[in-house]
């Protein structure tokens, strides 16, 4: 199937025929001085309308990812934001670009819809943020999110990508960063284009103000617009619905595992689910950076060793669905027969609300 190209002067537009008539200008002008570095500055929406790309990025309401602490960190903004689905329609229809709102809605979107939905998240963080567009390994033209960072041990600021379709954090010196080319980088109040003679990314000089290495869009004679596209968003998180939920299937597998005992006398060890309840939340919030905590797994070594008691059991995550899924799995595990009189259970489970699913993550281990 062929690229189809829509031709912006013939789409209706948010902008007014001068402001809308000057980005094409600009941007026809860059694309026929720089052919491999093509990009658009006016971006189709779902009605067919074009805007301006700076309209896409401004600050919007951040996920609360960690169940006791409010904090989030870009890492984990970054790997929650990867979770959501892709979809490849901008290989078919060229510039189309979702909001915030929508993509989260549908829970699905392009390369350039997750970057730009992570853009306005680190936004929210108070950190020099830029949507940036280029090209990559392995996905050819694409996108990415630039920030910068200053430290007190180096007068000089550090540039980071993130790469949305893992979720990972690049230096961007890096060699084995996956931008090889940049076209542009884009925030709320102007585009910039990369008119530098090098295609290298580490000899890629990042001062915008600078106009024989970075073309504006915007001047102070031509004003882009302010006003953003972007609505209000609500992530979705746990309800208190769904924490009944956790408290209901852990009371199911309870009485599933007093089933299964076949009338033999098991206790449950609380102080040990309680331990591992605790760690378990720790790898789980781990998930979402670059550095997982795996004190769970401390944590069974140090049980044994310190109580010197055998232990057996597994540590699974899985797509939630129904309880009798739930339960049945549990019962194919054959864990739980033949047991020893003295034998003692662990159970530790917790439910976690991802973009596009809910995960149960359960603990279940004897003590022997």
């Amino acid at each position: 199937m062929p690229r189809l190209h829509a031709d912006m002067e013939k789409l209706q537009s948010n902008e007014t025929p001068y402001l809308r008539n000057y980005i094409l200008k600009w941007n026809e002008r860059y694309n026929e001085n720089f052919p491999r570095r093509k990009f658009s500055a006016l971006a189709i929406d779902v009605y067919g309308r074009t805007s301006c790309v700076t309209r896409y990025i401004t600050p919007i309401e951040l996920p609360q990812l960690n169940p006791d602490n409010f904090q989030v960190t870009t890492q984990q903004l970054a790997k929650y934001i990867s979770k959501f689905s892709f979809t490849d329609y901008n290989k078919y229809y060229q510039n189309i670009w979702l909001t915030a709102k929508q993509f989260l809605n549908i829970m699905v979107g392009s390369v350039v819809d997750h970057a730009v939905t992570l853009a306005c998240c680190l936004q929210s963080l108070d950190l020099h943020v830029w949507l940036l567009l280029g090209y990559g390994t392995p996905n050819g033209s694409s996108a990415y999110v630039l920030t910068r960072e200053s430290t007190s041990n180096s007068y000089a600021p550090t540039y980071y990508i993130f790469d949305v379709t893992t979720g990972t954090k690049y230096n961007i010196l890096d060699s084995i960063s996956p931008l090889q080319i940049i076209y542009c980088v884009i925030n709320r109040k102007n585009v910039w284009a990369n008119t530098q003679r090098t295609n290298k990314v580490t000899n890629t000089r990042f001062d915008f103000s600078k106009i024989s290495d970075w073309l504006p869009l915007f001047t102070e004679e031509i004003v882009g617009p302010s006003i953003s596209i972007q609505q209000r968003v609500a992530f979705r998180t746990l309800s208190n619905e769904q924490y009944l939920l956790q408290s209901k299937l852990e009371k199911k597998i309870h009485k599933k595992i007093a089933k299964l005992t076949n009338g033999e006398t098991i206790k449950f060890c609380s102080s040990l689910s309680k331990t591992f309840k605790k760690h378990m939340l720790k790898f789980i919030n781990g998930c979402f950076s670059d550095q997982p905590d795996f004190d769970i797994a401390q944590t069974i070594l140090s049980v044994q060793f310190s109580h010197k008691q055998k232990m057996k059991g597994f540590l699974v995550c899985k797509t939630y669905t129904n309880v009798s899924s739930l339960l049945e799995f549990i019962d194919n595990t054959d864990l739980l027969k033949p047991l020893r009189a003295d034998s003692e259970y662990i159970l530790a489970t917790q439910l976690v609300s991802w973009p596009n699913q809910i995960i149960l993550w359960i603990l279940i281990a004897v003590v022997y």
